[in-house]
């Protein structure tokens, strides 16, 4: 029995409201992942350029006892480890430092965010974090640390790009 004023066949769905509500709580549940998938990349590049010196630090003890235990080659002066400066252990193909050290520059941004120090006996690479995190340092004694700033070099000259700049502190 229909009583007068019932509507039959009413429409169901979703009022704009509604949908309008859902729409939002997606959008904010992208925007978190989205944030959180960000910071993942960010650390990811950072264990990839801790993995590269890593690998620098066993390419230095190939080339040490390759070259007559010596760090050194031939004239080599000045510690530049990229561009038209770089020389000796930094440029060896035989122990794939070349490749490390080239690889690692462009993972960081550039030459000037990689320091490299040797002697005769003492070596040492700081390599600024994608993340702006800090920078790394590998060096002979087989350290591998974090710093907050560019100065993670040390020797009897100055911090950053120097000769005897060998030992991360």
């Amino acid at each position: 029995m229909l009583f007068k004023g019932h509507i039959t066949g009413r429409n169901k769905g979703f009022t704009l409201i509604e949908l309008l509500v859902v729409i939002a709580i997606i959008g904010i549940l992208a925007g978190i992942v989205l944030a959180s998938l960000g910071n993942a990349r960010s650390k990811g590049q950072d264990a990839a350029v801790e993995e590269q010196m890593s690998s620098i630090r066993t390419a230095a003890e190939i080339f040490y006892s390759s070259n007559s235990n010596s760090y050194l080659s031939g004239t080599q002066t000045g510690a530049a480890c990229t561009g038209s400066g770089a020389s000796g252990i930094w440029t060896n193909t035989a122990s794939n430092m070349l490749t490390l050290i080239t690889s690692t520059q462009s993972q960081v941004g550039g030459s000037g965010n990689i320091d490299c120090g040797v002697t005769a006996t003492q070596w040492a690479v700081a390599a600024k974090l994608p993340s702006g995190a800090g920078y790394i340092c590998v060096d002979y004694t087989g350290q591998s640390k974090t710093y907050p700033s560019a100065t993670a070099l040390t020797g009897s000259g100055n911090p950053k790009s120097a000769a005897a700049a060998t030992v991360c502190q």
